[in-house]
């Protein structure tokens, strides 16, 4: 049941639309629960793209130093 300023929507009935700003609310708590799960797991995969750049970028610069030192000790 919808509560006071809000309207079922005709094509989904877990639906409702606020009467005072015409927002779309979602009722389903299951789809919302649902959303902030896949959300988090989003923004953790982001996190941890973000480290292992940041781990490559490191290995990549350590990488470079090893071929300096030896490219010096070779033309010693």
């Amino acid at each position: 049941m919808a509560s006071a300023g809000h309207s079922i929507v005709k094509e989904d009935p877990s639906l409702t639309r606020d009467g005072s700003n015409s927002a779309i609310i979602n009722r389903n708590n299951n789809d919302y629960f649902r959303r902030l799960s896949i959300k988090r797991a989003t923004q953790a995969k982001e996190i941890e793209m973000e480290k292992l750049k940041c781990e490559v970028s490191e290995l990549k610069d350590l990488v470079k130093q090893l071929i300096s030192v030896q490219q010096n000790n070779l033309s010693k």
